[in-house]
């Protein structure tokens, strides 16, 4: 297979390699030039998650694979603004969500409860990653914060869950963890501000 990376051209023997020896090469490559990995692009798609298993799909069908990289604060800046985003427009579809808990729950709040509850893993996960990549001491100390204040919340929303309290669950969704999600909607909005103009090729 054929790996395009950062304008280099590296040729690997599918029959020796299995496209994860290969993918670890690349990502070894990447790392020690101090960048990340952004995307990749394969059959004329680009992809920005989940690479290995987008690759494995594929399988043999796969003849090149174009790899593009950025610098660790651009793909900072990138994923603060896409929490900044994703929270702006969280928040008001929360705050619905909380005031259907107080009446009832059908299968629809049901399935929009799941779907915020995964959202969060993702949060939690990318305050971390934004926490490691702070340029300040404040900004780490916010996103600490909220790793704290949402852990603790998260527990009370799981015993709710299992107690089948709605109004608690109502409660929690809307006077805990909305507050929590605009305290990380600052972080983010102030860390991608930071790195604005961070891009490189």
């Amino acid at each position: 297979m054929k790996w395009l990376v950062e304008e280099q051209t590296i040729e690997m023997d599918g029959g020796q390699l299995s496209l994860e020896e290969q993918w670890a090469q690349v990502e070894s490559q990447v790392g020690q030039s101090g960048k990340c990995i952004r995307s990749i692009v394969l059959e004329g798609e680009e992809v920005h998650s989940d690479f290995i298993s987008y690759l494995i799909q594929c399988g043999e069908n796969v003849q090149s694979v174009t790899v593009k990289t950025c610098s660790v604060e651009q793909m900072s800046g990138d994923l603060a603004a896409s929490v900044q985003l994703y929270i702006e427009q969280a928040i008001p579809q929360v705050e619905e969500l909380a005031n259907r808990f107080y009446s009832s729950a059908g299968s629809e709040e049901w399935s929009q409860f799941a779907a915020f509850a995964e959202a969060l893993e993702w949060l939690e996960t990318a305050s971390v990653s934004m926490q490691n990549h702070c340029p300040t001491k404040k900004l780490q100390k916010s996103f600490e914060q909220y790793q704290k204040k949402s852990g603790v919340i998260l527990k009370q929303l799981g015993e709710a869950l299992n107690q089948q309290d709605l109004s608690l669950m109502a409660d929690l969704l809307k006077f805990e963890i909305i507050p929590v999600l605009e305290q990380l909607k600052n972080a983010a909005g102030e860390l991608a501000k930071k790195y604005e103009g961070a891009y490189v090729s």
